[in-house]
């Protein structure tokens, strides 16, 4: 096996399963982004609040044992009906599996978005401090 095809297996992770506190204890899947993804998502959040960022977030990653999503894009106001504090551990679940830490999100929001980066508010983790 070359190196390329070591690399490229090893990236190909199953989900990463959680207990959530805020769902009674359940079990749950967030997915592994790939690079593109990743780079989909920084492109998707523009113009969108720090409560959609986080929605899409959690819709991206939320996922099966499988590792397929359990929403599509078209179902994010299904996203955003969920408990938010469900949704506020899943997000910060997704940024702690996918390296997208606080600092990193607010430097590619403001490299993306400049002033505009900060509009809005939440407590969502995507976008305060942690």
């Amino acid at each position: 096996m070359t190196l390329r095809d070591q690399i490229t297996a090893a990236a190909q992770k199953p989900p990463v399963a959680f207990v959530s506190a805020a769902h009674d204890g359940q079990t749950v899947f967030i997915r592994r982004l790939s690079g593109a993804e990743v780079n989909s998502y920084w492109v998707s959040i523009k113009d969108k609040t720090a409560g959609q960022v986080q929605q899409m977030l959690v819709q991206r990653c939320l996922a099966d044992e499988g590792g397929a999503c359990l929403f599509t894009p078209a179902e994010l106001p299904e996203v955003g009906k969920l408990d938010n504090a469900f949704l506020e551990e899943v997000a910060g679940e997704a940024q702690r599996v996918n390296c997208l830490t606080t600092r990193d999100v607010e430097t590619m929001r403001a490299s993306f978005f400049g002033s505009r980066a900060t509009a809005g508010s939440t407590s969502s983790p995507v976008i305060s401090g942690s």
